[in-house]
């Protein structure tokens, strides 16, 4: 259905308009008394007189009077209007509150709701930017404090390396230099012994009866033979050292 009033296209139920917020039955009701008093303010044709008698003006009935001098309600302007949807009545714009029966309205804030959110995500966003930043930080001097104890773990082992390969060395040549004497050695240690002045026996290199305890010389003279000559010549084998 349309609203005679305002035009606006309402549900086919509806008993005012929600737009102007003009009552279907009052409308009805002030269609019938302006279409009565349109139907009575006809004036009839007179009938013809002598022209002596003065045309006598008809007075208009009272209801037409009473209808003409009714002023005839306008519709409110649409403008910022806002109307009840229950009453009709028109809704306070400062308490949101209809004036006929007290329903209250309220207006959701559709952009503030936007805007707060828009801040909110703009917010979290730096929030977030702020701790993948720290985050990147963090991880970048970690991974510093990493490369550089990589860095001296591997000086420490080029330097073990380094040292392994000198002592390899070293033993490479004391053991080449050792083997090339340990024929000697053994020559003497099982043939050689030593004769001491004015002894009896016969020694073997190391004896007590013949050096002191840093490596000297007890008598002052001696005789190197082998054990065979030794015994040719009459000395005797030592108990301590044979």
């Amino acid at each position: 259905m349309i609203c005679k009033r305002c035009g606006k296209a309402l549900p086919d139920d509806s008993l005012f308009c929600q737009y102007c917020g003009a009552h279907f039955e009052d409308l009805a009701k002030e269609t019938i008394i302006v279409a009565e008093a349109e139907t009575s303010t006809e004036t009839p044709e007179p009938e013809p007189v002598a022209a002596a008698e003065p045309i006598a003006e008809p007075e208009p009935p009272a209801d037409a009077a009473e209808t003409k001098s009714a002023p005839e309600e306008k519709p409110a302007a649409m403008g910022n209007i806002r109307y009840c949807q229950k009453c009709g009545g028109i809704v306070d714009p400062e308490t949101k509150k209809c004036t006929k029966c007290g329903k209250q309205y309220f207006k959701f804030p559709t952009k503030n709701v936007l805007r707060g959110l828009v801040a909110a995500l703009i917010i979290a966003m730096g929030v977030g930017l702020v701790y993948l930043y720290n985050q990147n930080q963090a991880l970048a001097q970690e991974l510093g404090e990493r490369e550089a104890e990589v860095t001296r773990y591997k000086g420490l082992y080029d330097n073990t390396n380094k040292e392994q390969e000198y002592w390899r060395n070293q033993y490479s040549t004391i053991k080449e230099k050792y083997s090339s004497i340990f024929g000697e050695y053994k020559f003497y240690h099982d043939y050689a012994v030593i004769v001491g002045d004015d002894a009896t026996n016969y020694h073997k290199y190391g004896c007590d009866r013949l050096f002191y305890d840093n490596g000297n010389m007890k008598v002052d003279g001696f005789w190197i033979y082998n054990s065979e000559a030794a015994k040719g010549l009459g000395f005797d084998p030592c108990s301590e050292c044979q």
